[in-house]
């Protein structure tokens, strides 16, 4: 048998052990949530620089045309999630 086992000892290591590795996994979760936010901002600043090189033209029959409109809501939006984000993360 065990001679020198000592139940509290252990019980003080695990608990220990699980409030440093909770602290440690916090700290991870937190720092992919900040590097998630700033990628989703740089990609809806990204869309809106795209859409300044597509200007707008007017055609013929005096419609105007605008190629690449779609970026201007979905950069938008992709810095809204962004900003989101990185609100919960606080």
């Amino acid at each position: 048998m065990c001679g020198n086992f000592n139940f509290t000892e252990w019980t003080f290591f695990f608990s220990t052990l699980n409030f440093y590795l909770h602290k440690i996994f916090y700290a991870i979760k937190k720092a992919k949530l900040t590097v998630t936010s700033i990628i989703f901002i740089i990609l809806g600043c990204i869309c809106l620089v795209m859409k300044r090189f597509y200007p707008p033209v007017v055609d013929n029959q005096g419609i105007l045309v605008e190629p690449m409109f779609f970026l201007l809501p979905i950069g938008f939006a992709l810095i809204f999630v962004g900003i989101l984000v990185e609100a919960i993360n606080l």
